[in-house]
């Protein structure tokens, strides 16, 4: 049994959370990967016969086109890619998914990992390909959507994931998943 500091708020075992992987595409293969996530929405929402069947080919499809890409950068690109490998970044990141459901801003990490808000913010780009705050925001969306699925009430959810407004949660919510966060359920 791991010991309790090993784990982290969000009852990972901290190693787990040593590398993060992260796949850039050209806007073909981001377009590819669009419209296999449309389709699976469709599916998905389609109740005819066969629906569910065609919702797990398609979920297949998409994991084998992810696996085959990872295989593909990990082999093409790991030389060409090794400047991205960041301890403090790293450090960052996980910091950020052990926290956010606190405060979190440029400034408030700047000053716990002691430096300069205007690196924290380019470097933080050139590794992940996000802001900080675009970053942020997209973590909270997808933990408030864990919590709604789990049952948990909508307002809570968002409460947990660390948004403050509840008008501005539902905004980014509808932004991003295209659906008010009851339809979601």
């Amino acid at each position: 049994m791991p010991d309790r500091k090993e784990i982290n708020k969000r009852g990972y075992l901290k190693e787990d959370f040593r590398l993060f992987h992260l796949l850039r595409f050209d806007a073909e293969r981001r377009l590819h990967y669009m419209q296999r996530i449309q389709q699976l929405e469709e599916a998905l929402r389609d109740r005819s016969f066969g629906a569910a069947r065609m919702a797990d080919t398609l979920c297949q499809q998409m994991l084998i086109d992810v696996n085959r890409d990872v295989l593909r950068s990990r082999t093409a690109q790991e030389e060409r890619d090794s400047y991205r490998v960041d301890p403090k970044m790293e450090e960052v990141l996980r910091y950020i998914l052990d926290h956010l459901g606190e405060e979190l801003t440029v400034e408030s990490l700047s000053k716990r990992f002691f430096i300069s808000r205007y690196y924290l913010m380019h470097r933080f780009k050139a590794v992940t390909g996000y802001t900080v705050h675009q970053y942020i925001s997209q973590k909270r969306l997808l933990r408030a959507g864990e919590l709604i699925r789990a049952g948990v009430p909508v307002m809570k959810a968002a409460e947990q994931a660390g948004f403050e407004e509840y008008s501005t949660f539902l905004r980014a919510f509808r932004g991003t998943f295209h659906m008010s966060p009851r339809e979601f359920r």
